[in-house]
């Protein structure tokens, strides 16, 4: 299986959550293991997804591929960079990946490691959170989708842009899985983000996968850390939600057909 990881807190601690249970398996799979997002912030490397490759039962991976890469380049440059070596290789893995899992950051948390990354590289992030909410593994989007970006403007080298994980996820044999929970240090709720992706046509297809979140991060206010699971259905663009351990079942005529 072909498994795709994004940066971030939370994807380091599924992929901990993971590999805790792939070690009791008993069935034979092999993993193919792919870094799908270039770096993390320099003084955080554990968030680094080719950092997350080594998490994973040896027995178990068949192959890690990392994505060695600038973290940031001009927008304007990125197809050009593509077919460099360090990149090409995790490029060419694409097709092959059969499950991504990645988080999502928000621009109102101080600890947004996107935010980090810009503030490092000295732009101003006032102006440019300007109509951006959020961004999924270290891309930008604002409540009509996709944030534009210029030439010239910086953006994280990534295997996956986010309307390749719609489509990604809408084909019967790939899964995305989102973690769109609170900050890890500070703990604050991600509502604003999420709001942002579910309320408009255009991002909630964002919504293709699965997502995980938490009570705390869906109210916005609550005190409760209880985990569950959103899952969009492409053919009748509702949003089903189950409690964690709860099993999603086609819940309409299109999706069972």
């Amino acid at each position: 299986m072909g498994l795709g990881l994004g940066p971030g807190r939370a994807t380091l601690e599924f992929c901990r959550f993971l590999s805790a249970r792939l070690k009791l398996l008993d069935e034979d799979l092999r993993l193919r293991l792919v870094a799908i997002t270039a770096g993390c912030p320099v003084r955080m490397l554990e968030y680094a997804p080719i950092s997350f490759l080594n998490l994973f039962p040896e027995h178990l991976v068949e192959s890690k591929l990392g994505l060695f890469a600038e973290t940031l380049v001009p927008a304007g440059q990125f197809k050009a960079l593509c077919s460099h070596t360090g990149f090409k290789q995790a490029f060419a893995a694409k097709k092959d990946i059969d499950l991504v899992v990645t988080g999502m950051g928000d621009f109102s948390d101080p600890h947004d490691l996107l935010s980090l990354f810009l503030k490092d590289s000295g732009l101003d992030l006032k102006l440019l959170r300007r109509g951006r909410v959020g961004n999924m593994q270290y891309r930008p989007f604002t409540a009509e989708g996709p944030a534009r970006e210029e030439p010239q403007d910086l953006r994280a080298m990534t295997v996956f842009e986010l309307k390749d994980l719609v489509d990604l996820a809408v084909k019967p044999d790939k899964e995305v899985i989102l973690m769109a929970r609170q900050c890890g240090v500070c703990a604050r709720a991600h509502a604003a983000a999420l709001n942002a992706m579910s309320i408009s046509s255009r991002t909630a297809i964002f919504f293709a996968g699965f997502i995980i979140t938490s009570e705390h991060t869906r109210q916005n206010g609550t005190t409760s850390t209880d985990w569950a699971f959103w899952r969009h259905c492409p053919s009748c663009n509702s949003i089903e939600t189950k409690p964690d351990g709860a099993r999603f079942m086609p819940h309409c005529a299109k999706s069972r057909a």
